[in-house]
Parts: structure tokens; C-alpha cells; sequence
């Protein structure tokens, strides 16, 4: 009676074992299709949003009344270039050691302007 007890004991253990390991693969392999899926969208939208940009440097008149922001938006295309106009003001005071207070009329400064790339 007694291996009875035990057969039945172990052969329960066995079970609950390869019940956890049957939710186990299960559960790897939904994370696994849920990667793949993530990763393959994830491409669809990179390679869509590619650019071939040249990043090329202009010398630009600084005109009275003229600020930074107003050259950022003059000069900062928006369908090349990923930087906000915050961030190209910010390029161009480091290019320029300058801060946007210390801009005058008739100086020059060096813009970064992108150009698209010839394919």
C-alpha cells in the first residue's frame, strides 16, 4: 500500500512539473512573437524615416533687428534636419562662442544648414 502512496505521490510531482514547464514554454514563446512583432515594426518605422543628410556650414550677414531665433528659422530645415530651433541656436552659439545677447548687425556667423544627399 505504502508504494501505492508513493507512485501516486511522485507521479502527482511529475505532473505539476511538466504542467510548469508546458506554461513556461508557452510563456517564452509569447514574449518571443510579441519581440519579434515589436522588432518588426520598430524597422518599418526606422527605415521609413531615413534621411541622407549632409551636414555643410554657411556664413550668414547678420541684418538689424536680426536674432538668432529669427536666423534658426531662416536657416533650419525642418524636413532635414531633426533639431528644434532651440537646439540649432544652441549649435550655433557653441559653433560661434557666442551667446544670442551678443549678436550685432553687420557680423557674421556660422550657421550648420543640411543639404539632401545625392542618391
Amino acid at each position: 500500500m505504502s508504494n501505492r502512496v508513493n507512485y501516486r505521490r511522485n507521479n502527482h510531482k511529475r505532473r505539476s512539473v511538466s504542467v510548469r514547464l508546458d506554461k513556461l514554454k508557452v510563456s517564452f514563446f509569447i514574449c518571443a512573437i510579441v519581440f519579434i512583432c515589436f522588432a518588426a515594426i520598430s524597422g518599418v518605422r526606422a527605415s521609413g524615416s531615413v534621411k541622407d543628410v549632409n551636414k555643410q556650414y554657411r556664413s550668414v550677414l547678420i541684418s538689424e533687428g536680426d536674432t538668432l531665433w529669427d536666423i534658426a528659422d531662416a536657416h533650419n530645415d525642418k524636413d532635414l534636419s531633426d533639431m528644434s530651433n532651440k537646439e540649432y541656436i544652441k549649435e550655433i552659439e557653441s559653433i560661434n562662442k557666442i551667446s544670442s545677447d551678443s549678436i550685432t548687425a553687420g557680423n557674421y556667423v556660422i550657421v550648420p544648414i543640411f543639404i539632401a544627399a545625392d542618391k
